[in-house]
């Protein structure tokens, strides 16, 4: 029989009381192991647990490996539709940001549909997220949305031209009636803001309170 190591001790211990491992930080103990080449396939079990202390320290630590939590995608994304915990749900949707491409470059929409969350904190980390998404996240976006004609569509090809869009067009989409539309007129600012800074002047007066909790978590 092979001798336990750190590691193993260590998802003993959060199995044994989640709730004093996650308060006393001792995620971070762990993490550490997975720096040295612990197992991560070990992971898979703690995202799928039915404790929600347990996942909490299982998606912090795959936040943190950050890419190369690519292999647990399949369990990740179900967590990023957890809007039961908020913390488990931003965690979830942030390793999503970093994995979803090539094969898993659809994943993605878990991040752009978090848009809609009934979660206000989950609707401006989104707009965060998708501020920075890359050409094949944003193209299998649009891909995915557009056989349901869904405003998304629109708001992400705007997105991928955004260097050849006016102040104008983004101006349109920041004073639109749909909250959509205004989310992506913010983020679409954001993108503009070196060359078009007076579009996020707008969007920190808008009246909607996404977009100015959006514009100033920018400069905070």
């Amino acid at each position: 029989m092979s001798k336990e190591t750190t590691g193993d001790l260590l998802i003993k211990e959060l199995h044994k009381d989640p709730q004093v491992f996650y308060e006393k930080g001792r995620s971070y103990q762990l993490l550490q192991e997975y720096f040295k080449d612990y197992n991560i396939a070990t992971l898979s079990g703690l995202l799928t647990d039915k404790d929600p202390y347990v996942k909490r320290a299982a998606i912090w630590i795959a936040s943190e490996l950050g890419y190369e939590s690519r292999s647990l995608i399949t369990e990740i994304f179900p967590l990023a539709n957890d809007d039961e915990d908020e913390y488990i749900q931003s965690y979830a949707l942030e390793v999503l940001t970093v994995c979803a491409h090539g094969e898993h470059s659809e994943r993605i929409i878990h991040v752009i549909e978090a848009l809609e969350s009934k979660r206000k904190l989950i609707r401006l980390l989104a707009m965060r997220l998708i501020a920075n998404l890359t050409a094949d996240q944003i193209e299998a976006g649009i891909e995915y949305f557009k056989s349901s004609n869904s405003l998304h569509v629109k708001g992400l090809k705007f997105l991928g031209d955004c260097d050849q869009l006016s102040a104008k067009q983004v101006l349109l989409l920041i004073e639109n009636q749909e909250p959509l539309n205004r989310k992506y007129g913010a983020i679409l600012a954001k993108c503009k803001l070196q060359s078009e800074p007076e579009l996020m002047t707008i969007v920190a007066k808008s009246l909607d309170s996404d977009l100015r909790e959006f514009s100033g978590s920018l400069v905070a």
